[in-house]
């Protein structure tokens, strides 16, 4: 019986290791479920292979390409998920009810509430200089981490590590409700805690952003605040449901969690004619991720203003909807758009909207003041 076990054991072993070498050299490829590109090989040089760069890029390569991998990675994840009740990625954990958390945002280091103030103080300070020497109006909005709106849903020990963060943002809230913030600042905490009751979810259970529904909710109380009327929840209606599968699911290789998403659709639209156009306003056109939109037709319904927008990954859901309500728009990326190229694009724009996460905002608002500082 043992001798049987050993022989069981051999067979399932060369399996495992034979099958995969078998299928690479029929041309079979392992498939990237991860948000990155497979690697690839080194070039060849004295300096590379002397440095042992060259050997670890083939090992990287061959096991990106291995055939089966993404089967591996979906069992190991399965494994981890059903059995262990955990996930096999460092910044991601499991709430309650299988919802999916940010450790990023969890584990955010405490900032003494003077200190916040302070950096808010000084971005008023930068607007209002911008404003006086530029007349650019400079509007910043702050969209909540997931766990803000859903505290329910953290275990005890998430709460826990969550703890300076949730200090941090109360201090933030308490701050911001001073009347010298309320011209330039758009907190987005109340209005989904507003409309969290009136729908199913205004966040995705299986990644770190919020839904069509809740994007559509920011964006109604950011645009109600510098172009009011505009842009209201009355102009969209649900559309189709679609399945899709997290960020924070995809990290942990479990593609297989689907969930329900059920798209908006524009109901009452602005004037047709708006396309993408290579144009730009004020970022340099060979910038990554810039998105430059423009009107062809003419409309009193458009927002006429030279408008910018950096963002963050808060406005990849919100930027199918938007820009057709501008006659013309950059939308470029805070991380991908040059520190350096921020006050030229400051001056350029009749209105510069700079949105953010909130476990971002408090450093992004040291660099913005940094970067766009007059004195």
């Amino acid at each position: 019986m043992c001798v049987m076990n050993k022989k069981i054991a051999i067979l399932l072993f060369c399996c495992f290791i034979g099958l995969p070498l078998l299928l690479f050299v029929a041309g079979q490829r392992g498939v990237i479920i991860e948000k990155r590109k497979p690697h690839s090989i080194a070039p060849a040089s004295w300096n590379t292979i002397k440095s042992g760069a060259w050997f670890a890029s083939i090992n990287d390569y061959l096991i990106d390409h291995t055939p089966l991998r993404h089967h591996a990675i979906r069992a190991n994840a399965f494994i981890d998920w059903e059995v262990f009740h955990e996930g096999g990625n460092s910044n991601v954990s499991r709430g309650l009810k299988d919802w999916l958390f940010y450790n990023r945002g969890l584990d955010h280091p405490c900032v003494d509430s003077t200190e916040i103030q302070r950096r808010l103080l000084r971005l008023v300070e930068i607007t209002e200089q911008q404003l006086t020497h530029n007349n650019t109006r400079i509007i910043w909005a702050i969209a909540p981490n997931k766990e803000a709106i859903y505290p329910e849903m953290l275990t005890p020990i998430q709460s826990r590590r969550a703890n300076c963060a949730t200090q941090n943002r109360k201090a933030m809230r308490e701050i911001l409700r001073d009347p010298v913030f309320t011209p330039h600042m758009v907190e987005l905490w109340s209005p989904l805690e507003r409309q969290k009751p009136l729908v199913q979810r205004v966040f995705y259970q299986s990644d770190s952003h919020w839904n069509d529904i809740g994007a559509l909710k920011g964006m109604e109380a950011l645009f109600s605040h510098i172009w009011p009327e505009k842009l209201r929840l009355s102009n969209f209606a649900a559309g189709k449901t679609n399945y899709i599968n997290g960020d924070l699911a995809k990290m942990l290789g479990m593609d297989m969690l689907q969930e329900p998403a059920q798209k908006i659709t524009r109901v009452i639209s602005p004037p047709k004619g708006g396309k993408i156009e290579d144009e730009t306003l004020c970022i340099e056109s060979e910038t990554p991720r810039l998105r430059s939109y423009k009107h062809t037709a003419t409309s009193d319904a458009l927002i006429p203003e030279k408008v910018v927008i950096l963002r963050d990954s808060f406005f990849d859901t919100p930027i199918e909807f938007i820009p057709p309500y501008f006659a013309q728009v950059d939308i470029g990326h805070i991380d991908h758009t040059p520190v350096k190229e921020w006050p030229k694009i400051a001056a350029c724009a009749d209105t510069l909207v700079v949105i953010s996460v909130e476990r971002s905002f408090l450093n992004r608002a040291e660099q913005f003041a940094e970067a766009l500082a007059l004195d």
